[in-house]
């Protein structure tokens, strides 16, 4: 009897309703293959933030407005870049809030080797746009680990693959 209350608890308790489906791919080559952007770093600061986009009018006009999908930006020190063309110093990786949205959380001060693919991104009214590397939870996004670097090398050395020549 207790059980039963128990499941009946459980069911009815509030909870966090989950949308995001991952087809994961567990073929490491062919991962590191299609990945645009593969690099490690130590997250400095990892924070809310939110994207333009645009938007139609009731009228139909297109206007820019702020992204109803928040996003969270990870800015990191790079320390190594694997596959990828992204400047020396920081980057900004974004990624989703994580409330069914597949958004990876990251911690500040770990350090992290980030799969990440290039997405176009508006940044002002006049229609200019940059490249920003976006990751989740379906990815191999991960804390550092040393044999993760070296199969990455490995992979990459037996199939090289030309730098994406995108950069933020």
């Amino acid at each position: 009897m207790n059980w039963l209350l128990w499941m009946l608890f459980l069911n009815l308790s509030p909870r966090e309703e989950r949308f995001c489906s991952c087809m994961y791919n567990d073929d490491f080559s062919r991962i590191v293959q299609q990945t645009e952007v593969i690099l490690n770093g130590v997250v400095k600061d990892f924070r809310d933030t939110v994207l333009i986009r645009e938007v139609m009018t009731d009228d139909g006009q297109t206007v820019l407005g702020l992204s109803t999908a928040n996003r969270r930006m990870a800015t990191l020190e790079l320390k190594a870049v694997y596959k990828g063309k992204i400047k020396k110093g920081s980057a900004y990786i974004f990624t989703g809030t994580g409330r069914g949205d597949c958004g990876y959380d990251f911690t500040v001060g770990k350090t992290y080797i980030i799969y990440g693919h290039w997405q176009k991104q508006l940044i002002n009214e006049q229609g200019d746009t940059t490249q920003l590397v976006f990751t989740d939870i379906c990815t191999r996004t991960n804390v550092f680990g040393r044999n993760e670097e070296k199969a990455i090398k490995q992979e990459l050395k037996k199939h090289p693959t030309p730098h994406i020549p995108h950069s933020p």
